[in-house]
């Protein structure tokens, strides 16, 4: 009955498709509202979670598909394809946008069966290049049939576009760049925090809590630096479902003993990251762009980070922050002196440089602008 009524008033759908609702939330509210402004109707598929009711609050029509991110059972993966192609048949949208590895490969096959466009975006390679040969292989063969079906498929740097060339995962000929997925920059704005002498500089990480985002060595350079005039704030989720996880026995061990102050978690990142004075994100994960650093460039924080795909991006070394080494300890703690030892004014010019930088490069107007442009093209054809 749902569809059915939904069907009656339909005029011109989008859909977005992800393995959570939160990152849809997130990261595409700010395009979602702007498609709903504009009369489109807009459609979210995903699992459930704390998020889905915001989605719909906003005016989404929300559907619950349950996409195990990191299950290897082939009967549910097949299961959940089935259940896209018969969602996608009965709600007939326009453009299906996937995100994320599953809902990229398993989407695509279903909007091809159904002949509907679909954009495959590649939010970021995470293990896909780095899983045991087996899983590997198989992934990649997948997303080669994902880059032949696909209408376009988007990445957000250029090293993700090398290496799914290199593969030959894709043909030059459907590769769009999408310069980030842009960032509010009124929405995360700079707060003012008064400058207090001889008070220790408070380093943040914000995010999932599992190793490959550099927790390990940020940890450990915590330990190391603990009675130096600095703090390392941590706020995230554990995501016990990732096998990389860090447990919260844990982080809450470390917390116990003074070396890093854990904040919990959050809906609402902005207040934690007005209080920072520098940003940390020591991750050697594939990101896409990392969401964090345009938060805290946009709200005029200097950052520290890993001369990483996704992190690299967002920082001119020695302008707007520090980068240092992957996976290294010794890098880090380096870059973190180099932060702690300047003047007041030139943090502050730090702070400065990067909001400039996120808003002459990452700004969410182009971004959803770009959207607009895609959707009408398609639609119109």
């Amino acid at each position: 009955m749902i569809i059915d009524n939904f069907m009656k008033k339909n005029v011109g759908t989008i859909a977005f498709v992800a393995n959570t609702s939160w990152s849809i939330y997130n990261f595409r509210r700010g395009v979602i509202k702007v498609l709903l402004e504009n009369k489109y109707k807009v459609v979210v598929i995903a699992p459930v979670d704390d998020c889905s009711s915001k989605l719909q609050d906003l005016g989404c029509t929300f559907f619950d598909v349950n996409i195990d991110n990191y299950g290897t059972n082939p009967l549910k993966d097949l299961s959940t394809i089935f259940k896209l192609i018969n969602l996608y048949y009965k709600i007939k949208p326009n453009l299906i946008f996937h995100y994320t590895i599953k809902p990229n490969i398993y989407g695509t096959i279903a909007a091809y069966i159904n002949r509907i466009p679909s954009i495959a975006v590649t939010t970021g390679l995470g293990h896909l290049f780095y899983r045991n040969f087996f899983t590997k292989k198989i992934t990649k063969l997948l997303y080669r049939l994902t880059g032949h079906l696909c209408t376009e498929m988007w990445f957000l740097n250029k090293q993700d576009i090398i290496d799914f060339t290199k593969e030959g995962i894709v043909k030059q000929d459907k590769i769009i760049l999408l310069n980030s997925e842009g960032v509010d920059t009124e929405y995360f704005k700079p707060i003012f925090k008064p400058y207090v002498d001889n008070k220790k500089i408070v380093f943040l990480y914000a995010g999932r809590l599992i190793r490959d985002k550099g927790l390990d060595i940020l940890l450990e350079v915590a330990e190391k630096m603990k009675n130096n005039l600095i703090e390392v704030q941590i706020l995230g989720f554990i995501d016990d479902k990732n096998p990389n996880s860090i447990s919260l026995n844990e982080i809450m061990d470390k917390h116990n003993k003074g070396i890093i102050n854990y904040l919990g978690h959050t809906d609402d990142v902005r207040p934690f990251i007005a209080q920072a004075d520098c940003i940390i994100f020591p991750s050697f994960y594939r990101e896409g762009i990392s969401r964090l650093l345009l938060e805290g460039a946009s709200m005029r924080k200097p950052i520290v980070t890993t001369d990483n795909v996704g992190c690299r991006e967002v920082v001119e070394d020695g302008i707007n922050g520090f980068l240092c080494e992957p996976r290294s300890s010794k890098s880090l703690s380096i870059a973190i002196e180099k932060f702690a030892v300047l003047s007041k004014d030139a943090k502050h010019l730090m702070g400065m440089s990067g909001r400039q930088i996120v808003e002459e490069q990452f700004s969410e107007k182009e971004i959803i602008a770009f959207y607009l442009k895609k959707i009408k093209s398609v639609i119109k054809k």
